[in-house]
């Protein structure tokens, strides 16, 4: 702050998930951030100094979680002009499960004949739900993507799992979500070096289904820089127009997850994306003129023993996610 550069809205990010650490362990993650986190929007710097402070303190981190769930309650607050807010404080995942439904379920009754916004549809959807008014509902499998490492999946550790959308998770809630007889395992191949999601090809127009779930998990977010929408809620888009032959071929390299606005935007006067299909680089340019790139996170974490370029090309990855417009 004394050299401009990070505001005091950043570092109040930072102290807030920090707050309940030693002062040892808050220099830590203050040292495992330095750098990473000027010129980066407000949610993105909270994620990196969470990740930091789960890296940190992770036995602390599952037990502040388990010790959350506790809390759960739901609230209602009253405004004006005969409105009021439906407040449910919820563990991570049931609440993305709750949401994946409401929205898939609103997508679904959102014809060409719909007046509603998709706002309106989900708090009509939720209010249907809730009050047990399932007819005209379409049927919607709720998904919510939860990565477990090998090693926390066998109970060896604690770190490494993640909820889409969320961020980190003790790996003892993960495993309890695996264990529930409604989930479902997909082996996710990382290379060890990079923490990429490992190549997969095809090309039918539509992406077949391992095609389609390769990209959301590779993508995990709105490519956009800036966007949080989890990639299972977004639209799996051609780059370059299959209709044009060869290069808009339906293949990992020429698709991204793009929500259903920024889709929308990809073709809006002024607006240009350039996909480096190889490297993964998604670089957006403004009517303003101003670019903005991102990559995609690796779901694997790459620990320092494995490469010393591993480790830079991770961190410059990460410093070229963010300048939300």
């Amino acid at each position: 702050m004394e050299n401009g550069e990070i505001d005091l809205r950043t570092a109040t990010k930072v102290c807030e998930v920090t707050a309940l650490l030693s002062d040892e362990q808050a220099r830590e993650v203050d040292e495992r951030i330095a750098g990473r986190v000027a010129g980066k929007d407000s949610e993105r710097v909270r994620r990196i100094a969470r990740d930091a402070v789960c890296a940190v303190d992770p036995d602390g981190y599952a037990e502040r979680a388990k010790k959350r769930r506790k809390d759960r309650r739901v609230e209602l607050i009253h405004a004006e002009d005969g409105m009021a807010s439906l407040f449910a404080y919820l563990p991570a995942e049931i609440a993305s499960a709750i949401y994946a439904k409401v929205d898939g379920i609103a997508h679904k009754l959102k014809t060409k004949d719909e007046n509603r916004t998709l706002d309106q549809i989900r708090a009509d959807v939720l209010t249907d739900l809730a009050l047990g008014k399932h007819e005209g509902l379409p049927r919607v499998v709720a998904q919510v993507y939860i990565h477990v490492p090998i090693d926390a999946a066998l109970g060896i550790t604690n770190k490494g799992c993640e909820l889409e959308g969320h961020g980190p998770i003790p790996g003892e809630i993960a495993c309890e979500i695996m264990r529930d007889r409604n989930s479902v395992w997909r082996k996710v191949t990382c290379d060890p070096v990079s923490g990429a999601v490992l190549d997969v090809g095809r090309t039918r127009y539509r992406p077949p289904a391992a095609l389609d779930e390769f990209v959301r998990v590779r993508d995990r977010e709105c490519r956009v820089p800036g966007c949080r929408r989890p990639a299972q809620r977004s639209d799996v888009d051609h780059h370059r127009d299959f209709r044009r032959g060869k290069n808009g071929r339906t293949a990992h390299d020429n698709l991204i997850c793009l929500c259903r606005n920024h889709h929308a935007l990809k073709d809006a006067p002024g607006w240009s994306f350039h996909l480096d299909g190889e490297a993964g680089k998604l670089t957006v340019m403004t009517p303003a003129g101003r670019a903005h790139t991102t990559r995609p996170d690796p779901i694997f974490k790459p620990t320092v023993e494995n490469s010393n370029e591993s480790t830079k090309d991770n961190s410059s990855n990460e410093d070229n996610q963010e300048q939300p417009f």
